[in-house]
């Protein structure tokens, strides 16, 4: 059994009279200052980040695999510990947008991981990832390395359960994955219900494709039966939230944290790119 880190980062959870620090211990707000409007807020809400819900593949850090499994779910920069190898765990999907990035070369140690990031579906970069002839690219003084242009499916999901309940996360389908998020949207899209009233069930699973070998998602109902959110409570909690991250989307305020950021933890690690 490996170990998990219980602690999380939570953003916007139960009441927005508490704050709740790493080690979970709840501060409550004077009651003079409840009702007290939130002033100073408008300029930080515009660089807020969200972790990211990261697989640990086989190529992955001794370190990684030795916390979490291969196959584990963890959330990272946090290091936080969510599911063992093939362990079920349950989301609620809060926002989903589409990025268009361009990776760098694993074997380039000048770039970061993601050299760039858009949401413009006719930008240059968005064009290249739709494109099976165009999406990768040589580079480097010798020609050594190669630039993959990449798209995005991305959720921004809240845990559902378990002892990191409430954690936010963004989970990305891209490259080999691509296929479960367009599943994983279409899905979401048949059930017509708000996109915060859906649990969805997810298990990290091993895959294989042309000889190349890593973690993905598998997504299902939920084993406990129910598929939607059924507090009311905890609905209207979800929908502020949705309200909140779909207009930082809109005005492109919201980021993934890539602290961190290893495309060896990747869920996404086949080459393949079924767009």
């Amino acid at each position: 059994m490996n170990p998990r880190n219980q602690e999380s980062n939570q953003m916007s959870k139960k009441q927005s009279t508490e704050l709740v620090e790493a080690n979970e211990t709840a501060l409550v707000v004077p009651d003079f200052m409840q009702t007290a409007e939130t002033e100073g807020l408008d300029e930080i809400s515009k660089y807020q980040t969200t972790p990211r819900l990261t697989l640990i593949q086989g190529q992955s850090s001794p370190e990684r695999k030795e916390q979490f499994g291969e196959g584990g779910v963890c959330i990272m920069p946090d290091n936080v510990g969510i599911a063992e190898p093939g362990e079920e765990f349950t989301v609620v999907p809060l926002v989903f947008w589409v990025t268009w990035e361009v990776w760098s070369d694993i074997n380039d140690p000048t770039l970061p991981m993601v050299c760039e990031s858009t949401m413009d579906e006719t930008s240059d970069i968005a064009r290249r990832a739709k494109n099976a002839d165009l999406r990768e690219e040589v580079y480097g003084d010798r020609s050594e390395y190669r630039k993959n242009y990449i798209e995005c499916l991305n959720f921004i999901v809240a845990i559902d359960g378990g002892p990191s309940d409430g954690t936010i996360a963004t989970l990305t389908f891209s490259k080999g994955e691509h296929y479960a998020g367009s599943k994983l949207c279409s899905f979401l899209k048949r059930r017509k219900v708000p996109i915060y009233g859906n649990r969805i069930a997810l298990k990290s699973q091993a895959r294989t494709r042309n000889n190349r070998s890593w973690w993905g998602l598998e997504f299902n109902n939920p084993a406990d039966g129910n598929a939607f959110v059924t507090s009311k409570e905890k609905f209207e909690e979800f929908q502020a939230m949705h309200r909140e991250l779909a207009d930082l989307m809109r005005t492109s305020s919201l980021s993934v944290n890539r602290e961190d950021d290893n495309v060896n933890d990747s869920s996404n690690s086949s080459e393949d790119c079924p767009i």
